[in-house]
C-alpha cells in the first residue's frame, strides 16, 4: 500500500523522464529507478477541436532547470502475496554549475528549508568557481527511521497524513530547486523573489 501511494506520489509531481526496474536474482527484492526533470519543464498539449495537436514549448525562463536532473531510487521487496515492503529509498538532485557569488543566499535558501532538504556542496581544487551541488530530500532520513507499512498496519498512520508527509516533501524539493536555480542561474537575489514560499 506504501509503495503504491508513494510510486502515485511520484508521477504526479515530477516529469518522469525515464524509469528502469531491477531484480536481485538471489532474492526477492527489487530496485526501481527513475529520472525525473522539474515539472515546469513538462510540456503542455495544445488541443485543436478536441484533438491532440503538439506540445507547446517550454517557457524560455525555465529552461535552465535542465541543470537539475531529479534522481529517485526505491528499494523494496516483495511477499508471496505480491505486497510490496519498501527497504529503501533516495530523491535527490544533481548539478554541475560555476559560482562566484550569492553564497549567502544559498545559505539563506538551505536554512530555510532544512526541515526538508539538506544541501551539500562539493568544490574543485583547481576550479574554485566550479561547484557541484547535491539537492536531498530528508525523506530519505525518514525512510530509514520509520516503517511506515507497520504504522499504516496498526493505524497509528493514515493514509491521508502520509499522502500529507510525501506531497510536502517533494512539493518543497521542488520549490527549492526553482528558487536555488534563480539565485545561481539567474543571480536573483532571494529576498527579490516573490514566489519564495517558505516552508512551515
Amino acid at each position: 500500500m506504501v509503495y503504491d501511494l508513494l510510486v502515485k506520489i511520484i508521477r504526479k509531481h515530477f516529469y518522469v523522464m525515464s524509469y528502469e526496474k531491477y531484480k536481485n536474482v538471489n532474492s526477492t527484492s527489487y530496485m526501481e529507478r527513475f529520472v525525473a526533470k522539474h515539472p515546469l519543464l513538462k510540456p503542455e498539449l495544445i488541443v485543436v477541436n478536441d484533438q491532440p495537436f503538439g506540445f507547446k514549448k517550454v517557457n524560455r525562463r525555465y529552461t535552465s532547470l535542465e541543470k537539475y536532473p531529479i534522481f529517485i531510487d526505491l528499494e523494496y521487496s516483495e511477499d508471496e502475496d505480491g505486497e510490496k515492503y519498501i527497504d529503501s529509498f533516495d530523491l535527490y538532485s544533481e548539478s554541475k554549475i560555476r559560482i562566484r557569488d550569492h553564497l549567502s543566499d544559498i545559505l539563506q535558501l538551505s536554512r530555510y528549508y532544512s526541515k526538508y532538504i539538506l544541501l551539500e556542496r562539493v568544490k574543485r581544487f583547481h576550479d574554485p568557481s566550479f561547484h557541484v551541488f547535491l539537492i536531498y530530500s530528508k525523506l530519505n532520513e525518514i525512510f530509514l527511521e520509520e516503517y511506515f507499512e507497520h504504522d499504516v498496519e496498526e493505524g497509528i498512520l493514515s493514509e491521508d497524513e502520509l499522502t500529507h508527509l510525501f506531497d510536502a516533501h517533494f512539493t518543497s524539493l521542488i520549490q527549492f530547486i526553482r528558487l536555488f536555480d534563480d539565485v545561481v542561474t539567474k543571480g536573483k537575489p532571494l529576498d527579490s523573489l516573490t514566489h519564495l514560499n517558505i516552508p512551515e
